[in-house]
């Protein structure tokens, strides 16, 4: 009998007959095989191939074959076979397989799926299945695929397992959908571009475009300062990989010389390795907490690489992500066929220059579900800035900093970089902190450079002062600029009001994304 992993039924067309369909063994090699490839970076490879090998072995029992010719056929768990079969490895790979579809289980709810796949009886009950382990392992034997040993054991640190585990999880289920896809949706697989970070080449764009902006407006302190911190971020950059912080004031130009610290980084620690070594850097990733932020450092992102690397170098990835407007004909469709690229490459973070918001970020490393883990092995071996650090929750940064402080060991090779005006106390948490925090400053002079970028006064109202929204329109009238940040989209549409028409602006959460882009341009 053959055994298939899929049917081959497309919109709108009835099911194609089963020359059509995905052998089973070719998925479980597939499936195997990418997992593998996303592994290797993580020292992982041996466990990820065992897990693509077991991840669908029941769907050798006959009851899942008939469901393919009877979708009527209802109730058939295909995973927990290969979960029970993983175990023996004691590998953590019954996690994996376990919450390939329905998101990783509960410690409890996994021991207690094992125990009944254990029980001919329950296992029956569970899967829908008749079939014994044995029965469904000499089929996937005579099919030509056999069992690799794992070389890695965890050990005894639950954290630093349960991201292990996240990790895997990701290496499956990513390889399991493209593989899927590709069989379904070939179209969609080949939107799939991945170009490479070619971080030699980009650094020397980064740096033209630097200093075209510095030759634009020569000299002057707040010049002076940008340079010295770039000169401070481009010979850090040589340090090992690691834990870094990067203090310097708004104005300094932070947000592209860290950028060029990423990248000089990445070109120099892979000049050390060969071409086909997967501990080579892949990838920059920027971490900002406000998608409005984020909007406008990934649109000055594209202007520098964009024309040389095109549209799909940098994925901006968030919530609130809108196609580019005022554009027709083949424009139009240009945007359309690339937004859809970008949808794809968010699925995975499969490109090169990645800017997403901390929720994003964060959820992801600590989530159970498919979708949000499915990006986690393309964090590995990536440069990771994380930008206005002081707006992490306090309560949950021991978990945060422990997370980043482990994947900025092997096997994970990730350096990170934190960066803020004022550098919160993390050191205080120490106690709190497993794996320790000790990070290099990049910065020779934050102390020196804040003052001397010092350029605001606070001026707090007398005590009980309160004045109405007309009161403030007539006083920032007063001036040929104002900026005026109020707490709410409420308040700031009350204060509209109360402003001439002339040369106003409103910029609040109430305009859609796009709407907000053209009033910055406008401004």
């Amino acid at each position: 009998m053959k055994y298939y992993a899929h049917t081959a039924v497309y919109a709108g067309d009835p099911q194609l007959p089963a020359s059509h369909w995905q052998p089973l063994a070719e998925h479980l090699r597939n499936v195997a095989a990418l997992a593998t490839q996303f592994a290797a970076p993580l020292g992982l490879a041996a466990e990820a191939k065992l897990a693509g090998l077991l991840h669908d072995l029941g769907k050798y029992a006959e009851r899942f074959q008939a469901r393919l010719r009877h979708p009527s056929i209802h109730g058939i768990n295909h995973w927990s076979a290969g979960a029970r079969k993983a175990a023996e490895f004691k590998a953590l790979l019954d996690y994996v397989i376990e919450g390939h579809h329905t998101g990783l289980p509960a410690y409890g709810d996994l021991r207690q799926t094992l125990r009944r796949m254990n029980d001919p009886q329950l296992a029956r009950e569970l899967t829908g299945c008749s079939e014994s382990m044995d029965e469904l392992l000499q089929r996937f034997e005579a099919d030509g695929l056999c069992l690799p040993a794992p070389t890695d054991r965890p050990g005894n640190d639950h954290f630093a397992n349960a991201l292990r585990v996240r990790m895997l999880f990701s290496c499956l289920v990513d390889a399991d959908f493209l593989d899927t896809e590709k069989h379904f949706d070939p179209e969609a697989a080949r939107k799939r571009i991945a170009p490479g970070l070619q971080a030699e080449q980009a650094l020397e764009i980064l740096l033209a475009h630097l200093g075209q902006l510095q030759r634009a407006s020569p000299g002057g302190l707040v010049n002076a300062i940008r340079q010295r911190l770039l000169a401070d971020c481009l010979s850090a950059a040589e340090k090992p990989p690691g834990l870094f912080t990067l203090t310097a004031p708004t104005g300094s130009g932070k947000t592209l010389a860290s950028l060029a610290f990423a990248l000089k980084h990445a070109q120099f620690h892979n000049a050390r390795l060969p071409e086909t070594d997967p501990r080579r850097f892949r990838r920059v990733i920027v971490v900002i907490p406000y998608t409005s932020i984020i909007e406008q450092t990934a649109q000055v992102y594209r202007n520098i690489f964009e024309p040389v690397f095109g549209p799909d170098y940098v994925l901006e990835h968030h919530s609130a992500v809108a196609p580019r407007q005022n554009l027709c004909g083949p424009d139009r469709d240009a945007e359309e066929e690339r937004t859809r690229r970008a949808m794809l490459a968010a699925e995975n973070w499969a490109a090169p220059l990645v800017v997403t918001t901390s929720v994003q970020f964060f959820e992801s490393l600590f989530s159970n579900r498919p979708a949000d883990c499915r990006k986690l092995h393309n964090i590995a071996r990536s440069v990771v800035l994380f930008d206005e650090v002081q707006t992490l929750p306090t309560t949950l940064v021991p978990s945060l900093l422990s997370a980043v402080r482990l994947l900025a060991q092997e096997p994970y090779g990730v350096t990170a970089v934190f960066m803020t005006a004022t550098q919160p106390a993390f050191a205080s948490a120490k106690a709190a902190l497993p794996y320790g925090w000790e990070p290099v400053e990049i910065s020779s002079a934050p102390v020196a450079m804040a003052e001397a970028m010092h350029r605001t006064q606070i001026i707090l109202p007398k005590a009980k002062q309160t004045l109405s929204w007309q009161e403030i329109a007539e006083r920032m009238c007063k001036f040929h600029q104002v900026l005026c940040v109020v707490n709410t989209t409420k308040d700031a549409r009350e204060l509209f009001r109360f402003l001439p028409p002339e040369n106003r602006f409103h910029l609040s959460a109430r305009l859609c994304p796009a709407h907000r882009q053209e009033k910055l341009t406008e401004i």
